[in-house]
């Protein structure tokens, strides 16, 4: 298998910055030198903006909105830096229609910098325009082939699009001699699996574990051991790095994350046939929110987390009343615990919609699947799954190929699914 190739759209040359703005700097530093403010004042005020726009890009919330309006402020009328900062600041806002509008507007200006021409990429991505997010990825790339936050962009719109070959490309190029970025080392791992490469795939991930700093970085990078042997239904090899992730997290003092490495834990060794471990997982991080220090009202969540696991447990053991009893138990507590009342309601459809698929009552199952949040992978799969227990074939293809298609990164529902819907469709081709 070959996985080399470039990511540079021909055609496009890198602009180099114009020396006129290098040249008005210096006038405007020789103009403050001798005191004449007034000659000095445009350009700096430019640079500060400039400087300022970048800081911008660097923060988050409130500090990022803030430099966002000072350097839109502080720049002369006509600079492309007005509706670029206008444009992040509507990307932020979820505006994504007027950003692509306002930082057209600054690539028209200024197409030589590399940045506009990713802002455009990630505006027109919001708006699900993936092959003119691609195209202004590319035009990034095009100005500086080592530009890594664009080469992740096509590694991920790559990756979703099922293109592994490609996505490995773009995530190979994001790497650079030290291994870094982790992100760009776990996108190439994804794509060496789906493509086969286990060895290269598990070589990847070492490699973005024995970089990363403790935190969410090696948290992800350790738990991707365990979705990639997920993945091949090799469990329980790689929970040690479950146990790692678990370990690391209460070094932390992140009682949370520990519970929801449990969690994770849990869930994929549930849907892989291993409800006796599984049910010790999801209990064991109940335990670690129970023993903690966590405040009273963040706890719901995690109990109904455990609940939902163990309802899911009962009724993959055919135990339907014990599954329905720990279903209302969840329940209760949900309807105790506003604070996330969103994320209930699309995990109780779930859960109802699991009892029913597993009860067999195939038809009751979809209608609780399809109000949950129906764009999950494993929500696809049980819809679909429903659909051909209960022998409508063409609902359940048009539901396979979208589980397929969800199915694309080193996470548990990919893991999980993935090779099911691959299977499905593969036994059963469109026009059998």
């Amino acid at each position: 298998m070959t996985l080399a190739g470039s990511l540079v759209v021909p055609g496009i040359a890198a602009a180099a910055e114009p020396q006129g703005a290098v040249n008005a700097l210096a006038l405007a530093r020789a103009a403050l030198d001798r005191g004449d403010l007034d000659a000095a004042r445009p350009a700096l005020a430019t640079a500060v903006a400039e400087g300022l726009f970048e800081l911008a890009l660097a923060e988050r919330a409130e500090a990022r909105a803030t430099d966002l309006a000072r350097a839109a402020a502080l720049a002369p009328e006509g600079h492309w830096l007005r509706p670029a900062a206008a444009g992040v600041a509507l990307l932020d806002q979820e505006k994504s229609k007027e950003a692509v509008v306002k930082l057209r507007e600054a690539v028209a200006v200024k197409g030589s910098d590399k940045r506009l021409q990713k802002l455009l990429g990630d505006a027109l991505r919001a708006q699900e325009d993936n092959a003119g997010a691609l195209a202004a990825y590319n035009a990034a790339i095009a100005l500086d082939p080592a530009y890594t936050a664009a080469l992740l962009s096509v590694g991920e719109l790559k990756r979703a699009a099922g293109d592994f070959t490609a996505a490995y490309n773009a995530y190979n190029h994001a790497v650079d001699d030290q291994g870094r970025p982790g992100a760009a080392l776990l996108g190439r791992a994804a794509a060496r699996l789906y493509l086969g490469d286990e060895e290269g795939a598990f070589a990847d991930l070492t490699k973005a574990a024995d970089a990363a700093p403790a935190g969410v970085e090696r948290y992800r990078a350790l738990m991707s051991f365990v979705y990639a042997q997920t993945y091949l239904r090799q469990l329980p090899q790689g929970l040690d790095r479950a146990e790692q992730a678990v370990a690391m997290w209460q070094n932390l003092g992140r009682p949370d994350m520990a519970a929801a490495a449990c969690n994770a834990a849990g869930r994929v060794l549930l849907e892989t046939g291993s409800s006796g471990p599984a049910l010790e997982w999801y209990d064991r991080g109940w335990a670690i929110v129970q023993g903690s220090t966590m405040k009273t009202e963040e706890r719901p969540i995690w109990q109904v987390r455990q609940l939902h696991g163990a309802a899911r447990v009962a009724a993959l053991r055919r135990e339907v009343r014990k599954a329905q009893a720990l279903a209302d138990e969840a329940k209760i507590v949900m309807d105790s615990d506003p604070a996330n009342a969103e994320h209930y309601k699309w995990i109780y459809p779930y859960l109802m919609g699991y009892l029913r698929y597993q009860d067999k009552r195939y038809s009751e199952a979809i209608e609780w699947l399809l109000q949950s949040e129906t764009d999950r992978a494993y929500i696809q799969f049980l819809i679909a799954d429903s659909y051909a227990r209960d022998k409508q074939r063409e609902n359940a293809r048009l539901w396979f190929t979208k589980a397929l298609a969800s199915s694309s990164g080193l996470d548990p529902e990919a893991a999980i699914v993935r090779p099911l819907a691959s299977a499905w469709l593969t036994k059963n081709p469109a026009g059998s």
